[in-house]
C-alpha cells in the first residue's frame, strides 16, 4: 500500500534483530491527499489516514498466524544482553541514559 515513499532508516536495525528472531517487515501506506495527510514521516506536519491502520493490524495478525500454523514452536533463544549490548551489536552509539547523571 505504499504510495511512492522511499525505504528509510530502520532496515539495518531490523536485519540485525531478524538474524536472531523470526521476523517480517512490511511498509504500510498511510498517505491520503484527500485528507491532507501528505507530509513525510518525521515531519512536524505528519498525519496519517487512520483508515489504513486496520489493514496494518490485519497484515500483522495474518503474518503471525501463518507463521504459527507452519511452525508452532518458535525456535529462538532470548537475547541475553541489555538494550545497550544490542545497540553495540548493531554498531550504533549507545545514548546516555535518561536516568544517569
Amino acid at each position: 500500500m505504499s504510495h511512492g515513499g522511499k525505504a528509510g532508516a530502520g532496515i539495518g536495525e531490523f536485519s540485525t534483530l531478524a538474524a536472531y528472531y523470526p521476523s517480517v517487515m512490511a511498509r504500510l501506506g498511510v498517505r491520503n491527499e484527500a485528507l491532507g495527510a501528505v507530509a513525510d514521516l518525521h515531519n512536524p506536519h505528519f498525519d496519517l489516514d487512520e483508515e489504513a491502520l486496520k489493514y496494518g493490524i490485519a497484515s500483522h495478525a495474518a503474518y503471525a498466524l501463518s507463521y504459527l500454523e507452519r511452525c508452532p514452536r518458535i525456535p529462538f533463544e532470548p537475547f541475553e544482553g541489555t538494550a545497550d549490548d544490542l545497540l553495540k551489536l548493531m554498531n550504533r552509539p549507545v545514548p546516555k541514559r535518561y536516568d544517569e547523571t
